[in-house]
């Protein structure tokens, strides 16, 4: 786990004439960071747009991983779909507002419908507390980095989804430091969890 990067900030920002919203993951800060990948910055709403090199082939991906380890991560489809902005009963509405394409990436964030599918190894929605299998312990290196641990004795930070919020264009779903997975937070909170998600190429 690593932190110290928001989502993004609280500005809608217009590329190729369409409008797009903070809680968009194709365009955000986030997944910029994890691929090393340069983004669309805009300071704000008056701001001219600018494209932020900050990350460009020095994020997460360039700087956790060898070359050699590098080529072993598989590149992956990301849905990024209304159907998987919800919990994987559907007791949650639907994104469809803020839902944006599916993303090719090397490293990327999971996804609320991912993180209650119980096959994958996640406890059932609505589920929390000692034990939960979305707790995740916040490292020395993401301490350090300002991500918020809970004193609760085997609880950790909460960490982002890459899900927007159904209700909100600022919002953005979040598991919380006991595993509840139905929680949000504002995009520019940059005190969360980051858990990279990965698939290996076994050829």
């Amino acid at each position: 786990m690593t932190s110290n990067v928001e989502y993004y900030s609280d500005i809608n920002r217009y590329i190729i004439s369409s409008t797009v919203y903070p809680n968009n993951y194709k365009e955000s800060k986030i997944r910029a960071y994890l691929n090393g990948l340069s983004y669309y910055e805009q300071s704000s709403s008056s701001a001219s747009m600018t494209i932020d090199d900050t990350y460009s082939n020095k994020g997460f991906l360039q700087t956790a991983f060898t070359t050699f380890a590098q080529e072993l991560i598989a590149t992956t489809n990301v849905d990024n779909s209304a159907s998987s902005t919800t919990n994987s009963g559907n007791n949650m509405p639907q994104a469809t507002s803020y839902a944006c394409v599916n993303t090719s990436d090397k490293i990327f964030l999971l996804s609320e419908k991912e993180v209650t599918t119980t096959s994958y190894g996640f406890a059932s929605y609505g589920s929390s507390g000692t034990g939960n299998t979305r707790i995740r312990v916040t490292t020395d290196f993401a301490k350090a980095n300002y991500a918020h641990q809970n004193t609760s004795s085997g609880y950790g930070s909460w960490w982002w989804l890459r899900s927007p919020y159904f209700e909100s264009s600022n919002r953005v779903c979040i598991v919380l430091y006991d595993g509840y997975a139905s929680s949000i937070s504002y995009v520019y909170n940059a005190e969360g969890g980051i858990v990279p998600a990965l698939t290996i190429s076994l050829e």
